[in-house]
């Protein structure tokens, strides 16, 4: 009939515009300025003079959100910008909105963020607009995916923007931030769970970390933070962001705290650690392969009780027995990246691992028959370099002021 074809060509005209709306307007819209066309949402003011509205229908929030999606930010007026900011805070601090109204402010607000030239402007305001304990009280209350996706990417901006500022730092602690990013990085450890948000709680994790305080720490190890960090890695083998930033959440604890160490290394942290500095090699490693060898140096020193004997007498102070893939894929990577960090780091993990003798007999089953000044040779006329002893040379040739003394120190144990 004419009116099923007149019902069924406005349903199509409604859809083509999104279905949630076609579904808000026609359940909700019940007088003149309910409906969307008369809300003025096809320009940046109109949308603010929405959300701006007190009281505003949950209804006309929603489209507020939708139609700021599409809004051409980067040439609106900075006034126009930091007021929508402001009202998105505004709108997150509403006690008991609901789970589809705080996911879209959320992912407004995190659409201002893209612009990285304002961003440092936009995260102040937010902080100064107290939006953090707003967002982590959304982030609280719900464990949709979406939500966390947005709100860990936005406080991670808020906290790489100020990263000295204690006052974030405490912000984040005192509403329990600690605590909901481990519950995120749980839900979203397993290969089925978003990256992303694993990365940026490891972040979040390190920088709360880093001043090691010593309260900050015990919450940490309260909630399982090292488990976390180790989980996420271990679910997302594959995402550079989430292993880079991993290893260094674990090398921070790590140093900062004996019992987390420990709690790393009884679940497998140097394999997990190991495993992504040896991962398939690309141009974009380099920064990974510097933060785990980083981790690795902290997560194979002997433990603190034994700090004295370090001094003392160094030749008795037990280090662990480790896998001969521990030592491949250390000498793989200065062998890699001819860097000052992880020749460094590579000496290091070598000079830590000599301390043991099981480890230099691993050590000693890469060298081919070669003496020291053989292996200068090799190193000098660019053959290929395939052993431990290679790896030391080269690293005490390219950076004799950081690596000479640990080098020498291995190759004379090698040597005997």
């Amino acid at each position: 009939t004419d009116d099923s074809a007149s019902t069924l060509s406005s349903l199509e005209s409604y859809y083509t515009q999104g279905e949630a709306r076609y579904h808000i307007e026609t359940n909700h819209a019940t007088h003149p300025g309910d409906r969307y066309e008369d809300l003025n949402l096809d320009t940046l003011p109109g949308i603010l003079d929405v959300l701006a509205r007190p009281n505003p229908h949950p209804t006309h929030q929603l489209w507020a959100l939708q139609s700021l999606l599409t809004q051409p930010l980067q040439t609106e007026p900075q006034h126009l910008l930091m007021r929508a900011i402001t009202l998105l805070v505004a709108t997150l601090s509403v006690p008991n909105i609901s789970l589809e109204l705080s996911t879209a402010t959320l992912h407004a607000l995190s659409i201002f963020l893209d612009d990285k030239h304002r961003q440092e402007d936009y995260c102040s305001l937010i902080a100064l607009k107290n939006g953090i304990p707003s967002i982590l009280a959304r982030l609280r209350i719900h464990d949709a995916t979406e939500l966390q996706t947005h709100g860990l990417s936005i406080l991670r901006a808020v906290m790489e923007s100020s990263p000295g500022n204690n006052f974030v730092k405490g912000l984040v602690i005192d509403h329990e931030g600690i605590e909901i990013f481990t519950r995120a990085m749980f839900v979203n450890a397993n290969s089925g769970g978003i990256a992303s948000v694993v990365e940026d709680g490891c972040i979040l994790l390190w920088s709360l970390g880093y001043n090691g305080d010593s309260a900050v720490l015990e919450r940490m190890e309260g909630v399982f933070c090292a488990d976390a960090i180790l989980a996420g890695m271990k679910g997302h083998p594959g995402d550079t962001g989430v292993q880079k930033f991993g290893c260094g959440a674990l090398h921070t604890l790590s140093c900062h705290s004996e019992s987390m160490r420990r709690t790393m290394i009884l679940n497998r942290g140097v394999e997990i650690v190991t495993r992504a500095i040896g991962g398939r090699e690309d141009e974009d490693r380099g920064p990974l392969v510097e933060m785990g060898l980083c981790a690795l140096t902290s997560l194979l020193l002997p433990e603190r009780s034994d700090d004295a004997s370090i001094a003392t007498n160094k030749t008795h102070v037990t280090v662990a027995t480790v896998d001969i893939e521990v030592i491949l894929v250390v000498m793989n990577a200065m062998i890699r990246y001819p860097i000052k960090t992880v020749q460094k780091h590579g000496c290091k993990i070598y000079r830590l691992l000599s301390r043991n003798r099981e480890n230099v007999h691993l050590m000693r089953d890469t060298m081919r028959p070669s003496s020291r000044l053989t292996s200068h040779a090799n190193s000098a006329s660019g053959n290929r370099i395939s052993t431990v002893w290679d790896a030391l040379v080269r690293a005490e040739q390219l950076f004799p002021k950081d690596c000479a003394k640990s080098a020498n120190q291995v190759l004379d144990i090698l040597d005997k």
